[in-house]
């Protein structure tokens, strides 16, 4: 089955190029959705970026049919939704949210309750989680609600 992309090829300008290759689901280049969830892994070759793309709506099933995924050039993501080229030198294990409704951005601390924040901005979102976790501290030490085991890479072939 052929692909009807949203943007034609006529339309791409060279909005970031040489940034190498990703992976980006076809809510994005298909259905026209902006991008809701981005995360940088460690590049599985010299060609690839890291970067993985998703519009935040895609269902398990969706994402488990590799048919639904495809490699493109980050600048061909970069023109579906320019938002994403600040965050383009973001090193690996980075990941970026947008809520869908709001279009703000969204950051937490994992296992500190209350540390949650949204913001228009990167660096508005990154002030707002200093300032919710030093209002935390004020009171002393937080009850941290999780331990730190380790981290672990699940590759997917």
């Amino acid at each position: 089955m052929t692909k009807r992309f949203a943007l034609d090829p006529s339309e791409m300008r060279a909005l970031t190029e040489g940034r190498g290759s990703c992976l980006a689901s076809d809510r994005i280049t298909v259905a026209g959705q902006r991008v809701g969830f981005m995360y940088r892994d460690l590049p599985d070759n010299e060609l690839d970026s890291g970067w993985r793309f998703f519009s935040g709506e895609e269902t398990q099933d969706y994402a488990d049919d590799p048919t639904n995924f495809a490699l493109y050039d980050v600048n061909t993501i970069a023109n579906y939704d320019p938002d994403i080229i600040v965050h383009l030198d973001a090193p690996a294990f980075s990941a970026f949210e947008r809520d869908a409704d709001t279009g703000l951005y969204i950051g937490f601390v994992p296992g500190l309750p209350g540390a949650h924040t949204q913001a228009e901005s990167l660096d508005e979102l990154n002030a707002n989680l200093k300032e919710v976790v030093e209002m935390l501290f004020e009171d002393g030490e937080p009850n941290i609600e999780a331990e730190f085991v380790g981290t672990q890479l699940v590759e997917v072939n």
